[in-house]
């Protein structure tokens, strides 16, 4: 594609474990996730290499979910957010909980770290999954296959735990000090 657009001399890529990546110390003046950052395999390892890479000043901007605590779910949601987070492989989401991520980002030193909740803007994308899964997922369920057809149980299931606040969608930026 960027061959395609005239800008492949304009971009590089990598393609590495971005817990431990081949770049310099302080190479980067900005990080950017989007729903990536929940599948790193140790969340905390994930976030001091990045802070590693970034230039003093430099910003990391991400868009992740957040989980409610877990005496916030009933049996049920526990478990469809159990499935959901091992057949998606979005293992950190379990560290990354309303309201105390910013925490976590402090732990690693960054600062001025700030969250906004912008769920709102989420909720009309889930409704569609949820109604396009309706019928798969009616067979899914009877056959017990939920965890076979992930995706399919996710679409219908995570609208329903969203709509209850359980998961929310954020915007999160903190800073490397200079």
């Amino acid at each position: 594609l960027a061959k395609k657009l005239g800008v492949d001399k304009l971009v590089e890529y990598y393609l590495m474990d971005y817990s431990n990546t081949i770049f310099k110390d302080n190479q980067f003046d900005a990080v950017y996730t989007m729903e990536a950052l929940v599948h790193s395999p140790d969340l905390k390892k994930t976030l001091r290499e990045f802070f590693r890479i970034l230039k003093p000043g430099g910003r990391l901007v991400m868009h992740e979910y957040t989980m409610a605590k877990d005496k916030e779910f009933t049996d049920y949601e526990k478990r469809i957010m159990d499935m959901m987070i091992e057949g998606g492989a979005i293992h950190s989401l379990r560290d990354m909980r309303h309201n105390s991520f910013p925490k976590v980002l402090r732990e690693i030193d960054f600062v001025s770290v700030k969250e906004k909740d912008i769920s709102r803007y989420t909720e009309p994308s889930f409704r569609r999954l949820h109604n396009l899964s309706l019928i798969p997922y009616f067979f899914v369920k009877f056959l017990g296959l939920q965890r076979r057809f992930i995706n399919v149980t996710t679409g219908y299931e995570v609208y329903k735990i969203a709509k209850k606040g359980l998961i929310r969608y954020c915007v999160f930026i903190a800073i490397k000090p200079r």
